[in-house]
């Protein structure tokens, strides 16, 4: 999964993160936006496994689960993701994506991100960036 992605909430909402915050949802943006590159998001795939990751986004910001929130990290302090497959919408495969080694899942609370049970958990939709439906290029 070397390409961008968007991890959408909805057709319009995104999740973003810029250095030093918290990840949250927000619109999104257009190419042209200087925001765009916090909702750019890649996939760096775990070694000997088919389902976990390191997130990272294409302004370098990695995703660290840090107790109950999801914040920015460098590449050392990132967190591994488990990207778990629910059943298909129109023909897409939505994702819940937990904290590796945990029972900590992507939740929304208030636009923020942050880490809970899986009974509240996002499905994620995750689109390639250039495949993006609506995307204002």
């Amino acid at each position: 999964m070397g390409s961008f992605y968007r991890i959408a909430e909805s057709s319009t909402t995104v999740m973003s993160c810029f250095d030093g915050n918290q990840a949250q949802i927000v619109e999104k943006v257009s190419h042209s936006n200087p925001g765009y590159i916090h909702q750019s998001w890649q996939f760096i795939a775990v070694l000997g496994s088919a389902s976990t990751y390191y997130i990272r986004n294409a302004a370098n910001v990695y995703l660290q689960a840090s107790d109950d929130t999801v914040f920015a990290a460098d590449s050392e302090e990132a967190s591994q993701w488990v990207l778990v497959p629910q059943s298909p919408i129109l023909g897409k495969i939505p994702y819940k994506i937990k904290a590796s080694g945990t029972d900590l899942w992507m939740q929304i609370t208030d636009d923020a991100v942050d880490l809970g049970s899986d009974t509240n958990a996002v499905v994620w939709d995750i689109q390639m960036q250039d495949n993006y439906p609506l995307d204002p290029r």
